[in-house]
């Protein structure tokens, strides 16, 4: 359930995810667009498998390629092939499908039957246009008693985009979680630096070093 921990990337959708985790059903779907390196793919497709819920499939999206502002100063040389590497044992056993594309690619968008989705993580461009046309394009193919989540709507492109998605889909509000978890560490002894570089300090914020 740890090894989450060893991937890179901003995570702070714990309690999102274990509610996908405890809700869905055998048999079920979950599409999480934005899969960056990982780590939040990992978390839930290991909580799956704890949970004893082996038929439930998780579709990551992601380009691979970045999405702008959020990403900048990062090098994508080998995030694919550290995403798969990362992720071979679920990929291997049919519970995570990889699709290295646009959310909004119409041939992946028709390959999803309306009502047939569980869950979707919304966690991919951050632009106000980009999560109004995720939510509008995915929220037709979550079934009754499923749910959307999405991450970062502290930034006020997602907030609004957010909204205005909603709004297109007929609905007038939505529900916002927040939280302020912060915490030191220290690490005594020899093992101080290789731990200390695992550790994040604020949860989501600077778990993700990008000078080493």
């Amino acid at each position: 359930m740890y090894k989450y921990l060893d991937i890179p990337g901003w995570f702070s959708m714990h309690d999102a995810y274990m509610n996908l985790v405890k809700y869905c059903e055998d048999g079920d779907t979950i599409v999480e667009i934005g899969t960056f390196a990982g780590r939040g793919t990992r978390f839930l497709c290991d909580a799956l498998e704890l949970s004893g819920k082996h038929d439930v499939k998780v579709h990551g999206i992601d380009t691979f390629e970045g999405s702008g502002q959020e990403h900048s100063g990062i090098d994508f040389s080998t995030l694919e092939a550290d995403f798969m590497a990362k992720l071979d044992d679920h990929i291997q056993d049919g519970r995570l499908i990889v699709h290295k594309s646009r959310s909004d690619n119409q041939e992946l968008l028709d390959s999803f039957e309306n009502g047939s989705v569980f869950g979707v993580i919304v966690d991919g461009a951050h632009t106000m246009e980009a999560v109004e046309d995720d939510i509008v394009n995915w929220w037709p193919k979550i079934k009754e008693g499923g749910m959307m989540f999405g991450d970062d709507i502290e930034w006020e492109s997602v907030k609004q985009g957010t909204m205005r998605g909603f709004n297109k889909c007929g609905l007038d509000s939505y529900s916002i979680l927040t939280g302020d978890e912060r915490w030191s560490a220290q690490v005594k002894g020899d093992r101080s630096r290789e731990i200390s570089d695992t550790l994040k300090l604020i949860p989501g914020m600077n778990c993700m070093k990008l000078n080493g």
